[in-house]
């Protein structure tokens, strides 16, 4: 197991220790995360001790090969953020990771399923605001909202 010790303020990770073993007490890295946290409490910043797993949704950073990452923003645009309601007219994003999960969130309803190739066009024919929901790990989750008239 890795643990990071994380720097809220800033956003950036402070220390990091790798092979802990779980299965036993190791009271001496019970310790030195403690005075670890201690020492940036004295320099005015607050600090979250994350595992692994944790780290990656709630910091934005990811362990690859052994070592700290930051999760890489999609590169995801799309071509207009209003469209008519009438099944003709469709939203474009390009940019989409290969493969990812799409959900799409329209009023009233919420679809999702897993998209290749990089692209995705959405129509309705229900006015409102839709969202849409893009995951693919490592990447950090995209979201964006056009509107339906």
């Amino acid at each position: 197991m890795t643990i990071i010790i994380y720097e809220n303020t800033t956003n950036t990770i402070i220390h990091v220790q790798s092979n802990i073993d779980l299965g036993r007490e190791d009271f001496v890295f019970k310790g030195f995360l403690r005075r670890k946290c201690l020492d940036s409490a004295l320099y005015g910043y607050t600090t979250t001790v994350f595992d692994q797993t944790s780290l990656r949704f709630r910091a934005g950073y990811t362990i690859e090969n052994g070592e700290v990452a930051k999760r890489l923003v999609m590169p995801i645009v799309y071509d207009k953020t209003e469209i008519f309601a009438d099944t003709e007219d469709a939203i474009t994003l390009t940019g989409l990771p290969d493969p990812c999960t799409v959900t799409y969130i329209g009023p009233g309803f919420t679809q999702d399923g897993e998209v290749t190739g990089g692209t995705a066009v959405f129509t309705t024919d229900t006015p409102g605001t839709h969202t849409v929901k893009v995951v693919a790990f490592p990447y950090l989750d995209w979201e964006g909202t056009f509107n339906a008239v």
